[in-house]
């Protein structure tokens, strides 16, 4: 009889539980993370590869440099991505930092989530150009709020002009160039890359 007791009791105490289980699941779906950079490591579940890109050999002026640092991070302990970038030519100049992404399908997603922030005294770029790739379409997407201090962006997927198919999603990219990078030379830190629903 007690035993008929027990397990009826921890039947109902397993079954409460399940809508704060099925609450956390749901707030691990809504974000899917690209990386925080706290590893040092340049893959994850979500992403093959990541680094910096220059225009090419001919353009040796111009220059984005990618590291970790230590000192300049989001959030108390870890890493955060370093970008030293160099646009300061007489020929038109662009480079900046790309990250490989393993298909995503970014379908149910609404925005893009990142922190940044650039370096007051090495000097940055107050505008950015964002884009988002899959195997044949490009969107692309200027942000704008850059400052000296740590910023947490969110911009909506649907602002990314020139993407419709949203399933396959390849590549991410941050572009410096001669027209919207002011200083042309300087610094700026990224941290913790997401995307989310909400």
């Amino acid at each position: 009889m007690m035993r008929g007791f027990f397990f009826s009791l921890s039947l109902i105490l397993s079954l409460s539980f399940v809508p704060q289980l099925f609450a956390v699941s749901q707030l691990f779906a809504d974000k899917l993370v690209l990386t925080d950079f706290n590893t040092g490591e340049k893959t994850s579940e979500n992403v093959w590869d990541f680094g910096g890109w220059d225009r090419g050999q001919d353009f040796p002026n111009q220059s984005c440099v990618q590291s970790f640092e230590a000192d300049q991070r989001y959030g108390e302990t870890g890493l955060s991505l370093r970008l030293d970038y160099d646009v300061e030519d007489r020929a038109p100049a662009y480079n900046g930092f790309w990250m490989k992404l393993k298909d995503l399908d970014l379908s149910k997603s609404k925005y893009l989530n990142f922190c940044v922030k650039g370096d007051a005294q090495k000097g940055f770029p107050k505008v950015i150009k964002l884009e988002l790739k899959n195997g044949t379409e490009v969107g692309r997407y200027l942000y704008t709020e850059v400052s000296g201090d740590w910023k947490q962006a969110k911009v909506a997927l649907a602002d990314f002009k020139g993407l419709k198919d949203w399933t396959t999603m390849t590549e991410f990219v941050i572009v410096f160039d001669d027209m919207n990078s002011k200083p042309k030379v300087g610094t700026l830190f990224v941290d913790e890359i997401a995307f989310t629903t909400e």
